[in-house]
């Protein structure tokens, strides 16, 4: 079986955009508290270095100018923003100092890692579901330790230290 034409191969993820309220003060946080440069800002719009070519991108939501917070994150339909950082301790602490709050307590280790692979994993209902290439949820510990937190923009945030050392 051929593989799909070039112009349908695998896309690229080009930013991760969050609604904010307040876009500076989102990127005041995600720059000062993450450490992420900050390569663009304006009262509507700012755009963040993730690394490896990834950008998170901030943008002012419809509901801005009358106060209310994000929709999405207001329903806690906010995406999950994950990061690798070197000492989650410190990075916990910068977030926590610029507003955000822990979203319960720090894992030690965490629930499950994803791996690449062939098997079988655990689908919907328990049927494996083992696809050439795919990602699965590994039980196997990678990290000393994960966090939880809510951005003061009400997003979520998810914190893994390596094992081995990132």
């Amino acid at each position: 079986m051929a593989g799909p034409p070039a112009a349908l191969a695998r896309p690229a993820l080009r930013h991760i955009m969050l609604l904010a309220k307040d876009v500076p003060a989102a990127a005041a946080f995600y720059s000062g508290a993450l450490g992420l440069p900050l390569t663009r800002l304006t009262e509507r719009w700012a755009e963040l270095d993730c690394g490896g070519g990834g950008v998170l991108a901030v943008t002012a939501d419809a509901d801005g100018a009358s106060g209310d917070p994000a929709p999405a994150a207001a329903a806690s339909r906010s995406p999950f923003l994950c990061f690798s950082v070197r000492d989650l301790q410190t990075v916990v602490a910068r977030c926590l100092d610029a507003g955000a709050a822990l979203d319960g307590p720090i894992q030690y280790p965490p629930r499950g890692a994803v791996r690449e692979g062939s098997e079988g994993g655990e689908g919907r209902g328990g049927e494996g579901r083992g696809i050439e290439g795919s990602r699965h949820l590994d039980p196997g510990p990678v990290a000393l330790q994960v966090a939880a937190l809510r951005a003061p923009d009400g997003h979520l945030l998810s914190l893994f230290e390596p094992a081995d050392g990132g």
